[in-house]
């Protein structure tokens, strides 16, 4: 393959610099320029392992969006060496790169990969949404030469619709996880980490990890804690941050919830997480193909999980799957974990390889040699 420069974009630095620098390692091994494209975030961009950057100022506002759009178009015409691919990631900087590339003039344009995680049309959404995000993503699925999916059930929607170009559809295992770094997690309890928690050493322990978004339906989780007797109730740790995080601190000081609720925020120290508790909970409406359950499943930790895209492909014939937002039957999960009644069983420890950065880089060069064959 020969030397080419590649862009990879995301709205956030954060999301590269949490999934994909082995991508963009594996583009500069093979001798390519690599330019990152992305929003503000907790990362500086020298820690995004690129040869340069493109800052973008984005948020969810359509004024932002249009904004970043231009800014894009511009950049995009600046660099001093024009890009042969565009590797793009989440939807609305994948929509606007799309954009901008296809205002170019045609001899100028790169190849285009987008890879999805996880449409905004799926099996839990409101008929109406779901039209409408097929329809969008069907329609800037003309202006990508490959639009690839992480999860089985987006390939299925993607190629039995007929906005899509089946030939242009493709699967790879997910964008991968270090297996090594979770399957040598070892339980402590004894931690300085499991310390600073400030638990039960006897306690049934719960982890859920996500940002604060509606749809990762973190008040499920509070009703259905409210509904255990405190006899068997489990104590649950909320990792993460977001606009709802404090709306979930007050909601469980107002259900009397504080004494079986810890909020640690955003961390980094996930393999120690994993070692302290006991089940990790993924209550969300969807997913697309969820890192953190991954990372439990790689250091075998039990899994609680919503039926939904994604989480039920990974939990289907193991781990404990109830209906997205059927706070009842998550009580009743709830509670056996809290009495210690029973744990959801784990697959065989080879199940999770299938999931490894290995195997994804593997489908990811396949596609890359595929759409790049013609330079």
């Amino acid at each position: 393959m020969p030397s080419m420069h590649v862009v990879i974009a995301a709205t956030s630095a954060n999301t590269i610099a949490a999934f994909l620098l082995p991508y963009i390692r594996w583009h500069r091994r093979r001798g390519h320029y690599v330019t990152t494209v992305a929003g503000a975030g907790l990362i500086p961009p020298g820690a995004l392992e690129s040869d340069s950057h493109l800052p973008i100022h984005l948020n969810r506002s359509p004024k932002s969006a249009l904004r970043g759009g231009m800014h894009l178009f511009c950049e995009l015409r600046r660099v001093s060496k024009p890009a042969d691919l565009v590797v793009t990631h989440t939807p609305i900087v994948s929509a606007l790169l799309r954009l901008a590339v296809r205002s170019l003039p045609a001899r100028e344009r790169p190849k285009v990969i987008y890879i999805a995680h996880g449409f905004h049309f799926h099996t839990n959404g409101r008929p109406v949404a779901n039209l409408i995000f097929k329809l969008i993503e069907g329609t800037w699925s003309r202006f990508t030469d490959a639009v690839v999916t992480i999860n089985r059930e987006d390939y299925h929607l993607a190629t039995t619709s007929r906005l899509f170009a089946r030939e242009r559809v493709h699967y790879m295992p997910g964008i991968g996880i270090s297996v090594a770094d979770y399957s040598n997690v070892a339980r402590d309890r004894s931690s300085a980490f499991a310390r600073s928690l400030s638990v039960n050493q006897d306690a049934s322990l719960v982890g859920v990890i996500g940002n604060f978004d509606p749809g990762k339906r973190q008040l499920d989780v509070l009703t259905a804690l409210n509904l255990v007797s405190k006899e068997r109730r489990p104590t649950v740790i909320f990792a993460g941050d977001g606009r709802l995080h404090d709306v979930c601190i007050g909601r469980a000081s107002d259900l009397g919830l504080l004494p079986w609720v810890r909020f640690i925020g955003r961390t980094d120290r996930v393999p120690e997480l994993l070692s302290v508790i006991d089940v990790l909970l993924m209550p969300s409406e969807r997913e697309g193909l969820p890192r953190s359950v991954l990372e439990a499943l790689a250091s075998g930790t039990p899994i609680i999980g919503a039926r939904a895209r994604g989480t039920a492909e990974l939990l289907e014939g193991h781990g404990w799957l109830f209906d997205v937002g059927d706070t009842a039957e998550l009580a009743q999960l709830l509670e056996r974990v809290g009495s210690r009644a029973s744990l959801p069983p784990l697959p065989a420890a080879t199940f999770i390889n299938r999931y490894s950065i290995t195997e994804s880089l593997s489908a990811y060069s396949q596609i890359v040699c595929r759409v790049t064959s013609s330079f």
